[in-house]
């Protein structure tokens, strides 16, 4: 199980906010170092305190949200790795067809509008 000693506060939060609460609190959840890479990679956070040493707490702040809703986010992760299992790619070609195809009809209704 990975430390997790970063703290991530909502995105209108100061360091100032951060400082009148507690990580017991519930205000405000925490990451480990490698969570905390992954959604750097992304730019979905920002540094509002980094840690100069290592036991010392990083606070972060989120910038962005991603969607957890729709049809990519129910069935994305599970195409992606039929597309690139070849037993399993017929089957994920036209899966993917078919959203492609919903995503035209949709742009093609509201177009009408």
């Amino acid at each position: 199980m990975s430390i997790k000693r970063y703290c991530l506060v909502p995105a209108r939060w100061t360091l100032e906010d951060y400082s009148r609460h507690t990580c017991d609190d519930h205000s405000h959840s925490h990451l480990s170092k490698s969570q905390v890479y992954e959604l750097e990679v992304l730019s979905l956070i920002e540094w509002l305190r980094r840690p100069e040493h290592r036991k010392e707490k990083g606070v972060l702040k989120q910038i962005k949200t991603i969607s957890h809703r729709g049809l990519s986010c129910r069935v994305g992760g599970e195409l992606v790795s039929a597309l690139c299992d070849y037993s399993r790619r017929g089957i994920a070609e036209v899966m993917l067809a078919n959203i492609n195809q919903r995503r035209e009809e949709q742009s093609v209704m509201s177009s009408a509008l």
